[in-house]
């Protein structure tokens, strides 16, 4: 099985808003950079699967010391907007690193957050979201090796279902052996024992 690196968020109950804690940091490879590595800003991040790309507000991007490499539109809910692109290298829990990753800047975010992770980052790993004890959970794994088809495991549920409760009615409908077929049986296992340790 490939390698990959994964964390695991538990919620305290149900929630809305998916968000665990991030770092950023202006882009460079580790392998090759081995002193003088940029330092790592940890900030608060939403997850949010209805966001193309991954976005970092002003505040924090002055923060960290990013340097723009371009600009992009981003489109919000009322208008569109020219804003800086970054490139960053952004540190998930767990120890996933992700290296060059290109950013884009928003003036503001939701709830004060610093980062909001888009489907850039989302859709190259595995994603998942459930419901544990009346608790919400969030997993991903880094790379993405394939994920659970649910139709599938529906499916094969069923299916096992079905095998079992056809077992169940044959075993209901089973006639119960004569007292004579039962001896026959009986005598038949003691032969094979007997044989067994002749064997030996």
């Amino acid at each position: 099985m490939q390698d990959f690196k994964a964390f695991t968020v538990r919620f305290r109950g149900r929630t809305n808003v998916l968000f665990s804690e991030v770092g950023v940091s202006q882009a460079f490879d580790p392998k090759v950079t081995t002193i003088n590595q940029p330092p790592i800003t940890y900030l608060n991040a939403i997850w949010d699967t209805g966001a193309s790309c991954t976005i970092i507000s002003k505040e924090y991007a002055i923060k960290v010391g990013l340097v723009p490499t371009g600009k992009t539109t981003i489109t919000g809910v009322n208008n569109s907007t020219l804003e800086n692109t970054y490139q960053v290298n952004v540190y998930l829990p767990n120890k996933v690193c992700l290296v060059f990753v290109k950013i884009a800047e928003a003036p503001a975010l939701a709830g004060g957050a610093g980062m909001l992770i888009g489907m850039d980052i989302i859709g190259s790993g595995d994603f998942s979201v459930y419901s544990e004890d009346g608790k919400t959970v969030m997993t991903y794994r880094f790379p993405s090796i394939g994920g659970t088809d649910f139709v599938v495991e529906a499916n094969s549920i069923s299916s096992r279902r079905a095998i079992m409760q056809k077992i169940d009615e044959e075993r209901i409908n089973r006639k119960p052996l004569r007292k004579k077929e039962r001896l026959k049986r009986k005598q038949q296992r003691k032969s094979k024992k007997r044989h067994k340790k002749n064997k030996r």
